[in-house]
């Protein structure tokens, strides 16, 4: 069993504490050279990236990746907040931002980035159930319930935001929705 890091926004680190979000979908990295050529190598592209999945950067069945997210270290005593944990943020009212329970966060918290999480100070941990390949247009409504959690299902909504979702993070890089990447399948299962 291996372990990885893997950066969650926070509002996907609330939907998996929630229980709503089970997969995750991130783009393949070097099959640029596939999409030119599929039409004629359709067959053997597609068994090409099927073997690769055996290879997923992320991990496979059995696996463990461990969450990333905005956090900052509190002072006495030690504490560990997650900004996911405290949605009233607004810089036009003069009052410290709360949690779901209701406490305060100091006034001096330094938010760093996900990027610079360290292990010991993760809190949640997913074990991988399934890794497949995939073009993102191919996602199921099932799966688009797994993969966004929303808290309202609408079934035509939840697609569109999944669309929309998926360009602002990868739109600019040129894996659009649009340019239909392939992209890793990532099922998990929080322990």
């Amino acid at each position: 069993m291996t372990e990885r890091p893997i950066i969650f926004n926070g509002e996907m680190v609330r939907a998996i504490l929630d229980g709503r979000k089970t997969q995750t979908r991130r783009p393949v990295k070097n099959t640029g050279m596939y999409a030119v050529d599929e039409r004629w190598h359709g067959l053997k592209v597609k068994d090409e990236l099927i073997r690769m999945a055996t290879q997923c950067p992320y991990g496979q069945p059995g696996d463990r990746l461990w969450v990333r997210e905005t956090f900052a270290l509190g002072y006495n005593p030690p504490f560990v907040y997650y900004r996911s944990d405290f949605y009233l943020l607004s810089k036009y009212f003069d009052h410290r931002p709360t949690n779901q329970k209701g406490s305060c966060v100091p006034y001096r918290v330094k938010w760093q980035p996900s990027i610079h999480m360290p292990r010991n100070k993760s809190r949640i941990t997913l074990e991988i159930t399934n890794v497949r390949v995939e073009r993102v247009q191919e996602i199921t409504p099932i799966d688009v319930l797994s993969e966004v959690a929303p808290r309202e299902i609408k079934c035509g909504f939840t697609f569109d935001y999944f669309k929309k979702l998926w360009d602002s993070i990868y739109a600019a890089k040129g894996l659009g929705w649009s340019n239909n990447p392939w992209v890793w399948v990532v099922e998990f299962k929080r322990v």
